[in-house]
This record gives structure tokens, sequence and C-alpha cells, in this order.
């Protein structure tokens, strides 16, 4: 299938599933819920214990995603929008709503909440998938694998939530991890039970790439208070041609490059854009505490690894490239080279506006690559 949507190889092609309003308006609220992540990031807290703070981000993030990915799956898979699928939507996504002012830096104190907004998230997706075996009764072997993860996870979140009642909020904070593990492993360990065929790719990776704008969009309006009228800076403008070439970055490397029209496992789909995703969001973070006037080697090592991060997830997608997507050992030289010359930038100046341009070199670079192969492809196909 080449870059223009025509076959080349012969291979069997998809029919994509239109996306509607309504997946776009459940976007919006998880995409807020995921905003509300950078309340959990406080800059002293972080220096006192990076790691801790770290693992609280993404694991949260984690959660949440994880929450978007088991309504969009059956949506994928089963949606029809019949009445009901409408009514445990609508249910998800108050329980999204209210799982957003359960976030916190102190695990012990939401935990109780946190698990039951979780229960009935995991609890509506599991009752569609039910209904699909028990009435629908069309390919119900993927459907019963999917139910059998969500009940595991359903199970793990009860438990959490009982501990919770009885007064053991660390015992509850220790399951509610458990939960997320397996909620994020079971996939891989089960994931070939799942017909390949009975996934509608382009549907799934457009849905993605809407969550990722949306994400870029709220990043971009946090942006927007620092271009002050009264006070022109550099600053803000650098930041905002990083988040632009990030974003241009993915959309050459995952919306162009990537060949929609064929039967592909969704795993690796999946898991690249947990990875792509949370990163965008810390490096959001980083980018504002470095203009702060935040300047110590740590951010400036985390803002390195959040992009290697950024781009180890957007590189993922290449097994989904088309035939005709080549990248020469000179754009891998580039790329490498791009993480050195930027880091040594980032890393060897105290000077913010070098630091920023460092993250610029990077992705700039990224971009170029990406863009050259895209042209290239386009040629060969």
């Amino acid at each position: 299938m080449g870059i223009d949507g025509h076959s080349l190889d012969g291979g069997p092609k998809i029919k994509a599933k239109k996306v509607e309003a309504v997946e776009l308006f459940y976007d919006l609220i998880y995409v807020y819920c995921i905003s509300k992540l950078e309340s959990l990031v406080d800059l002293q807290e972080m220096y006192a214990n990076p790691f801790g703070t770290l693992l609280n981000y993404v694991l949260t993030a984690v959660v949440i995603l994880m929450s978007w990915i088991y309504m969009t799956n059956y949506v994928n898979r089963y949606g029809k929008w019949r009445r009901y699928d409408y009514f445990f939507y609508v249910i998800n996504m108050f329980a999204v709503l209210y799982m957003s002012n359960t976030l916190s830096s102190d695990w012990m104190q939401s935990a109780r909440p946190f698990c039951i907004c979780m229960l009935i998230i995991t609890q509506s997706v599991a009752i569609l998938y039910l209904i699909q075996i028990l009435f629908v009764k069309d390919n119900t072997e993927s459907a019963k694998n999917s139910l059998l993860i969500l009940l595991i996870t359903c199970a793990i979140f009860l438990v959490g939530l009982i501990f919770a009642r009885t007064g053991k909020p660390r015992d509850t904070v220790t399951i509610n991890i458990l939960a997320i593990v397996a909620g994020a492993a079971l996939p891989f360990i089960t994931g070939e039970r799942i017909d390949p065929k009975q996934v509608n790719f382009p549907h799934l990776t457009e849905r993605f790439q809407l969550f990722v704008v949306i994400t870029f969009g709220e990043s971009v309006a946090d942006l927007a208070p620092y271009f002050k009228i009264d006070s022109f800076s550099i600053q803000p403008v650098m930041v905002f041609m990083i988040f632009l070439g990030l974003y241009g970055s993915y959309i050459v490397a995952v919306q162009n490059l990537v060949r929609k029209q064929a039967i592909h496992r969704l795993l690796i789909l999946m898991f690249s854009h947990y990875l792509i995703i949370i990163s965008a969001g810390l490096i959001n973070i980083a980018l504002k505490f470095i203009c702060l006037d935040e300047d110590t080697m740590f951010l400036d090592l985390l803002l390195l690894i959040l992009l290697m991060a950024y781009y180890g997830g957007v590189m993922m997608n290449r097994v989904y490239d088309c035939w005709c997507v080549q990248f020469t050992r000179r754009d891998y030289l580039i790329l490498g080279s791009s993480y050195v010359i930027g880091g040594a930038v980032i890393l060897l100046s105290p000077l913010k506006l070098v630091t920023l341009f460092g993250a610029m070199l990077i992705v700039g670079l990224h971009f170029l690559v990406f863009n050259k192969v895209q042209n290239h492809s386009r040629f060969a196909s």
C-alpha cells in the first residue's frame, strides 16, 4: 500500500471505520484528565524524590491511557453505536471525569475513590463485551479474551477497594499498582488469541492520532500565557518550535509513512503511544520548569531522556511502514548524531537558551530526516 493509499503489493484492503463525533468528545475528556497530571509534579518534590515523582506521573498516565484503550478497542472491533453502546460510553465518561478529581500525589489519600472509578470504567467495558458474547454472538473469541483481561483487572481493583475500606491504604496502593501492571501486561500475554483481521487498523490509527493532536493542543494552550505583548521573549518561541517539530515528526512518521490499509496486530501501536503521549506530557512540564529559570543538570538530563523516549515511541511504528519506506544508514547516522550533538549542547551549557537550542536541534534533525524519507518514499511509490 503506497503512501497515496493505492495498493502496491496486492495485499488485503480494509475499509476504514468512520470515527464518530462522540468518539472525539470522549477523547477530549481523557486528554483533559491527562492534562491534570501536571499537578502531580511539584518541582521541589521532584528534586527531593525524582524517581517517586516521575513514577507517580507515569503510573497514573498509564492507568488513564489503559482505560481509554479498553473502550477504544471495543468500539474498533464491535461498536455499532446501538443504544447500549451510547449508554455505557456515557457511564465511562462520567467515571473518567470523577477520576480526574481523584488524581493526587498522595496515592494513599485517593486510593478508595480511584478504585471505585476504575471499577466503573472497567466494568462498563466488560459488560459491553459480555453483551457481545451472549447476545450478538459475532467473533466471540476476541471478545472472550478481552473480557478475561477486564475481569482480572476488575478483580484486582475490587481487592484494592476492600483493603481501602478496611483502613489499609498502603496495601491498596500496592494492589492498584499490581492492577496497572496486569492491565498493561495481559494484552501481551493473551494477544495471540486476538484475530488481527478483526482489528480495523485505519480507525485505530486515526483514534490514536487524534488523541495525540489534542494532547499537543493542550500543551500549546499551556504555552500561550508566555507570549506576552508587553515583554517579548525568545524562549516561548523556541518552546513552540520544539512542540511544532515534535508534532510534525509524529505526523510524518506515523500518519504519512504507516500503511493503514492493511491487517496488523495492534500491540506495538498501543504501547508506542503510551510512550509518545507520556513523554510529550513530561516534555511539556520539563520545558516549563526550564523556562522558569530552573537551570539544573537534572532537568537538562530529564529533557534529553524524554526526547529519546518520545522518538523511540515514534520509531516503534516503523513495523507498520509502507514497503517503499526506507531509512538509509546515513539517516540513522544523522538521527544518532542529533542525540550526541544536541545532548552535549543541552548538558554542557548552563544557559537555558542554549538548552532550548539543543532540544530544537534534536527535534529539527528528526523532522528533516522523516520528511526526506517521506519524499523519497512518495517517489518510489
